[in-house]
This record gives structure tokens, sequence and C-alpha cells, in this order.
């Protein structure tokens, strides 16, 4: 199988991550406690302190899952996508 053919299959960000803990409460538990006292770009930046394994777009996603109804970092980026594209088309169709 060629995976540039299957790009959904091979592109699942693999979620290991979600299973971090620190003294007994799970990533996401500890995120929306930052939340709580810290808008969406400090949270993650503490949430990558207190979990230097993570990486920016692993931070990003958890960031997507709290604060949003998308179920992943790429249904979110999907959607803003389409949004952009549609509003390009809307923006042209007023040019004409």
């Amino acid at each position: 199988m060629n995976p540039m053919l299957y790009p959904t299959e091979v592109n699942v960000m693999n979620r290991e991550y979600l299973r971090l803990e620190k003294d007994d409460r799970n990533i996401l538990l500890i995120f929306a406690e930052l939340r709580k006292s810290l808008p969406p770009l400090q949270s993650m930046k503490r949430l990558m302190e207190v979990f230097p394994e993570l990486k920016l777009v692993q931070a990003k996603e958890i960031m997507v899952l709290h604060d949003t109804d998308y179920k992943s970092l790429e249904d979110y980026q999907e959607d803003l996508f389409k949004q952009i594209m549609d509003e390009l088309g809307e923006q042209a169709d007023a040019d004409k």
C-alpha cells in the first residue's frame, strides 16, 4: 500500500501522549486546570514545561480537544481550511 494514497490512515496522530500523567493526574485534567487561570497559548506552553516530551502539535491537539467540540486536530484543521476557502470564494464573488 502506498502511504501517499491513503493519507488519512497514515497521518493519524499517535495519541499515546494522552496517557501521560503527573502526580496521578492525566494530561487532559492538568490542561483543564491550567485553562482555568491561563489563556490557551500560555496553557499549552506551561503544559509543555510539565511534560517536556510533549511536542507542540500534541499540545495544540490537547487545546483543540479541550476548547472545542472537535475530536482531533485533523478535524479542526480540515474545518478551518474549508472556512478559509469559503471566505476566499465569497470575496472572489464579491470582487466580480
